[in-house]
């Protein structure tokens, strides 16, 4: 009988010590900063099992999560680079809580906060380009068609159509 493919196959292992290089070279990527002085050096911290980054120069304390999705949780990195890997194949909470043996309440969280951080990237970074559409390639500009549709709605257009907004 021939091998099956089962789901948890396709979910990696990380090691906690790979997500946290990732994570320190997605932050940082010339090298740490202090987020208050802008200072190189830094000493690394170790307390309560988080890792703590000090700057040499304010001694200011930061950590890897500090201003991430991440901020203040418990879950440890490997479920939550396991949650971003599944969230390209997009996923419900039930599942994401199967799969990276968490909670659902815990499982319903990390969806909804990567879900939040990607719509918020989509926000800040408008599409432009050209638009393909069922095979043929269809050459509309985006930033024009937002402004002609920005332009079409509001007080603007109804005022020109003779109508009041309440």
């Amino acid at each position: 009988m021939p091998n099956r493919f089962s789901i948890y196959d396709a979910v990696p292992a990380y090691s906690e010590e790979d997500c946290a290089g990732a994570l320190f070279a997605a932050k940082w990527p010339d090298g740490f900063r202090c987020p208050r002085c802008a200072h190189p050096h830094y000493y690394k911290v170790s307390s309560r099992g988080r890792h703590l980054f000090e700057c040499r120069s304010c001694a200011h304390q930061t950590s890897l999560t500090a201003g991430t999705v991440l901020e203040g949780t418990r879950t440890p990195l490997t479920k939550w680079f396991q949650a971003m890997f599944l969230m390209q194949i997009g996923i419900n909470a039930k599942l994401l809580a199967e799969l990276i043996r968490v909670t659902y309440k815990t499982a319903w969280l990390i969806n909804h906060k990567l879900r939040h951080a990607i719509g918020e990237w989509d926000r800040m970074r408008p599409l432009e380009g050209d638009l393909q559409l069922l095979g043929g390639l269809l050459r509309l500009r985006i930033p024009s068609l937002l402004q002609q549709s920005n332009r079409a709605g509001g007080a603007e257009a109804a005022a020109s159509r003779g109508r009041r907004l309440a």
